[in-house]
């Protein structure tokens, strides 16, 4: 009868208007061979496996996908965030509610049903055993469980991280691919390196690995014959289904040809008959034939309802600028420029462009009645004009706003616009390397400072007379500096500063005399060079002239700032000669500092900083603080003495208060155009700035050409975000991707946690306590819980064997939560707790882990070695480095160094020099030893663990490590992933594009991209091992380290 009914079902279909649909996602046959469940657009859906007319399974403003077929074919199992997180709901075919089956607020994901179709098998990061040395690692680290059809608590199958799992027979052996490291994008393609799949088989608790071919090996499915094994392997370039004897994984036969493109999401039917993703489309293949692809179409009545446009807030930005008047303000909100009225009592905002491309950097004429900016429009940055179309109107009141490009037939990238003050000129940025000025008049163009002087990124200020640009650019190729060149484009650049510390940020002061910038070589500089370090504002003067007239101020705390009347109106004068000793420091060392900016009088210093605006009197010395939290830039308006901070405030002239201009109105959003103009963005950004010119030799266009159809098949930003990243995965190169970011939401789910490890193996009432997590919500003084309790109730619920207690936690994070233990003596205690959220538990299980790590080091040697572990390569973690290498460990004779699972970020240096400290001085006082030099470097002997999941700088400090001769590697060997990204936030602020944009490379010049770095000690951690307590890694470092001990030259003497 089922049968009947849906065949029905799609001969109705068939009569109505339908179309044919693509960017078909997670395609499952079902058990017999005669459908396939399927997600599209942010549902699943079904279809005959002859295709034709897909029907809805599921209905719901929320994402569902990953469609898991029962054994009997009478239920589908799939993932949805319908709050908030991705839980696993299930429903019957024939049509029933979604059940919701997982209750806790980390993601799920299923993957199976048991081969009895009791239970429902999938991945989550819940806890894993209180007795493994299974590393904390949220972003990716996930057990499989194992829940009731019908829900309840989930049983852990294993702590090890496996996924696709494939049952082979019903003893509960199953097959799986394994994953190494969790930084990697899904959808890289092409690579060949250790963080690539492989292929595994878990029988009885061990696991034992089939495939070990060098690139990618996913997604096992067993024959229905239970000795052959299907799955999707690289071996031959492009993703293809292969096959081989599980008796005999080295008989390897391929059984699809495709190219260009990946298969994806394998399933199989219980006849044999295989389905599996390609290109978009969907592919059946029976046994004994060719492929086929399924053309599926979708009835228009069918269709997602529509949502092309939405309603979204206009707010202002910091990239803004103020007409000379003070009267109206221009700044870009989402990719639009607006403009309105700064006055209190006027509210107006007119939208001046309305384009699905990027618009930013406005820029007002002296007169205020031409607006240029940078607009990517046809595919390339251009500079815009803008102007209304009546003498008298401005921009907020105009009928209409004339739009023109500055450059016709514009074939280079011209961004950051500027006009001078005079208005006769425009400066720019071509290329992103070049500073460029226009006349005005005659529209001739000159570059001022090239590619070899800038070096990268330039940032500038007109003078106030239009002479001279100040600029900030990297010409010794170390660090910025604060440069000038003039207008005209005459002379060579003049690097101000000639400082090894950064320089940047300049701004004009005393009538253009002076200029200001921000500094850190007087602060606390950070020579890792991360984080920035602490900055001081500093005056440089341009001739002594204005130094003395600064200096007289000072002195006799009168203004003598302003140039006498018989000086203005003349030429700027700049005195090079003895520039760096005209250089005085107006803060002191502190954070950092957003923007700073004088009064027109030059008595007043204004900074922003600490998310708040500072007032210095520079005659008094009198500081002042206001109120409230403000950032954005500064700028002084000479007409109305009143100080802009571009991001939606205002000071008039002597106030001590912040006057907030009024900005409200909403904007459509045209979320379908929005795509297609991101996909272009896409493809023209990504060959910009991707690091090698070449892009690894792929065919960019023709890629971007075969996925730009897909954009009209996608509704929401999970697809769009997959879709795109499948794309640039094309180019085989770490640090890349396209990752969405879902809005929060106070109504979603957030699991409070206890901070427990509970016994798994405890069938009985209530929750088994195995560990008190140390710095958790029950670690207190007056707690009496202790392992072997029993929770037996929380809040007023009491917990039965086998109850999802998951929502009892349910938004409990921050508030008082009573629980109620059993001790062994059978004793009811009931205690108040504050539960902790899950980031907050995750922090606490890192430390763990380490502390575990560092005792086991220190049972290993007998006391005589240290341990550091470093989770990221950032400043907070050189400074524990610091901390645990000099302090705890600091009459350690050696150190073990451990980099396993670091996520990245820029130490290598830093580290490289930290650990390569040779003693070259001992210091005695009375013949007694007490130091030696160098006492910031660590001169004793170490040695360096790494692993298959250490990322980006994860793998540049261990390669450091190694060339310099530091000592021993010991562990897995490292993906070549030492490439530097930019993190690019696109139009749609919730989706962030990686683009790797600098390559390392070798003495040899060969680029770390790639390049795979292999230990000197070469140890893998069995899952087993791990399971059961043992590092054997920490173990080998441990015994290399001891090894080198007795002969080492770096021994103190």
């Amino acid at each position: 009868m089922r049968k009947f009914l849906f065949l029905a079902m799609l001969f109705v279909a068939t009569t109505a208007t339908a179309a044919e649909v693509t960017w078909l996602r997670y395609p499952a046959i079902s058990p017999d061979g005669k459908q396939v469940a399927f997600t599209y657009k942010g549902d699943i859906w079904l279809v005959s496996a002859q295709g034709g007319t897909a029907k809805r399974f599921t209905n719901h403003r929320a994402y569902d996908y990953a469609p898991v077929w029962s054994p009997d074919g009478s239920k589908i199992t799939f993932a949805s965030n319908r709050y908030g997180n991705f839980d696993i709901f299930t429903a019957e075919v024939v049509g029933s509610p979604a059940k919701r089956i997982t209750t806790h607020s980390n993601d799920e994901r299923p993957w199976c049903y048991s081969p009895d179709g009791g239970e429902i098998y999938f991945s989550a990061n819940l806890q894993v055993p209180a007795g493994s040395r299974v590393y904390p690692q949220p972003a990716w680290q996930h057990e499989l469980y194992a829940s009731p059809v019908s829900g309840g608590r989930p049983r852990l199958i294993t702590e090890i991280t496996v996924e696709d799992i494939s049952f082979v027979g019903t003893n509960g052996d199953f097959l799986y691919h394994d994953r190494k490291g969790g930084r990697e994008s899904e959808w890289r393609k092409h690579h060949t390196s250790p963080i690539c799949r492989d292929l595994w088989i878990c029988r009885g608790g061990k696991h034992t690995r089939l495939t070990d071919f060098a690139g990618e090996d996913r997604t096992p499915r067993v024959a229905p014959d239970g000795k052959t094994v299907y799955y999707l392997s690289e071996r031959d370039g492009s993703f293809n289904v292969y096959s081989f004897p599980l008796s005999d994984p080295t008989k390897i036969t391929r059984v699809t040809k495709h190219t260009t493109h990946p298969v994806r999401f394998l399933t199989i039917a219980d006849n044999g008959t295989l389905c599996y993703g390609f290109h978009g489309d969907i592919y059946i293949k029976e046994v004994g034939a060719e492929p086929r692809k399924i053309t599926i179409e979708v009835a228009d009545s069918d269709q997602p309802a529509p949502r092309p446009s939405t309603q979204a807030r206009i707010s202002r930005s910091a990239d803004a600028d103020v007409t000379a008047d003070g009267r109206q303000i221009a700044f870009a909100c989402r990719g639009n420029i607006f403009v309105n009225y700064s006055g209190a009592e006027e509210n107006t905002i007119r939208q001046i462009t309305q384009t699905v491309e990027l618009e930013e950097a406005p820029s007002f004429a002296p007169d205020g009645r031409t607006l240029i900016y940078a607009t990517e429009r046809e595919g390339i940055w251009n500079i815009y004009k803008a102007y209304p179309k009546g003498k008298k109107e401005d921009f907020v009141t105009a009928e209409e706003i004339i739009e023109e490009p500055l450059f016709k037939g514009n074939t280079v990238d011209r961004i950051l616009p500027q006009y001078s003050p005079d208005g006769s000129k425009i400066a720019f940025v071509e290329e992103r390397v070049r500073l460029m000025v226009m006349d005005v008049a005659t529209g001739k163009v000159q570059c001022v400072v090239d590619e070899n002087f800038s070096r990268g990124g330039i940032s500038f200020r007109w003078s106030p007379d239009s002479k001279w640009i100040a600029f900030t650019a990297n010409p010794n190729a170390h660090d910025t500096e604060v440069c000038l060149v003039k207008a005209s484009g005459t002379e060579k650049p003049i690097n101000l500063t000639q400082c090894g510390y950064p320089d940047a940020t300049p701004r004009w002061v005393m009538q253009g005399n002076a200029l200001l910038f921000q500094t850190t070589r007087n602060g606390k500089y950070l020579h890792s060079r991360l984080d920035g370090g602490t900055e001081t504002v500093m005056i440089l003067f341009l001739n002594r002239a204005a130094e003395e007239r600064f200096l007289k101020s000072k002195r006799l705390k009168e203004n003598h700032m302003m140039l006498p009347a018989s000086e203005r109106g003349k030429e700027l004068v700049v005195e090079t000669e003895g520039i760096s000793e005209r250089i005085r420091a107006l803060t002191s060392s502190g954070g950092a500092w957003g923007d700073v900016a004088f009064d027109d009088q030059n008595q007043y210093f204004y900074g922003l900083t600490g998310g708040r605006l500072y007032r210095l009197d520079l005659i008094s010395g009198e500081k002042f603080w206001y109120k409230g939290k403000v950032g954005g830039k500064l700028k002084w308006n000479d007409s109305d003495r009143t100080l802009y901070v571009l991001g939606g405030r205002k000071v008039v002239a002597n106030s001590n208060e912040i006057e907030v201009i009024p900005a409200s109105g909403m904007m459509t959003i045209d979320r379908e155009a929005d795509r297609r103009y991101i996909f272009d963005h896409i493809s023209w950004i990504y060959k910009e700035r991707f690091y090698m010119p070449d892009m690894h030799g792929i065919d960019w266009k023709m890629y971007c050409d075969a996925y730009r159809p897909f954009v009209e098949h996608i509704n929401n930003n999970f697809d769009y975000a997959e879709m795109l990243s499948e794309l640039v995965g094309e180019a085989n190169v770490s640090h890349t991707g396209c990752f969405y970011t879902p809005p929060k939401n106070k109504r979603h789910d957030a699991t409070g946690e206890m901070g427990l490890f509970f016994d798994w193996k405890y069938a009985g009432n209530g929750l088994k306590v195995d560990e008190v997590i140390a710095r958790g919500p029950f670690d207190r003084s007056d707690s009496k819980l202790e392992a072997g309790d029993v929770i037996t109730k929380i809040g007023e619920t009491e917990i039965v064997a086998g109850m999802d207690y998951y929502p009892l936690l349910n938004r409990t994070a921050g508030k008082e939560l009573t629980v109620s233990f059993r001790k062994a003596s059978g004793k009811q205690i009931e205690e108040t707790i504050i539960p902790i959220s899950r980031a907050a538990l995750d922090k606490l299980l890192y430390k763990r882990w380490v502390r575990q790590s560092a005792k086991e080091v220190e049972r290993l040697s007998g006391g005589r070695l240290g341990y550091v572990h470093i989770e990221r390569m950032q400043h907070p973690n050189y400074r524990d480095i610091y901390l645990e290498s000099f302090g705890r460990h600091g009459n350690a004779e050696g150190l073990v160094i451990d980099t396993r699972f670091n996520k990245g970020g820029r130490l290598h240096r830093e580290l490289g020099v930290l650990f390569s400290g040779k003693q070259y001085l001992r210091m005695e006082r009375r013949g007694v030893f007490f130091n030696e030099n160098p006492t910031d470097q660590y001169t004793r002997p170490t040695v360096m663990l790494m692993n298959e999941a250490n990322y980006s700088n994860g793998h540049g400090t261990p390669w450091t490590y190694k060339a310099l001769g530091l000592g021993s590697l010991v562990g897995m060997p490292v993906a070549g992933t030492m490439t530097a990204v930019f993190k690019h936030k696109l139009r749609d602020n919730s989706l962030t594009l990686w683009i790797p944009t600098i390559t390392y490379r070798d003495k040899e010049g060969d680029p770390l991209e790639n390049k795979p770095l292999n230990p000197d000690v070469k140890v893998e951690n069995k899952k087993e091992d791990l399971m059961q307590g043992r590092d054997a890694q920490l173990e080998a470092a441990v015994k290399t380290l001891l090894e080198q001990l007795p002969n080492n030259p770096k021994a103190r003497w």
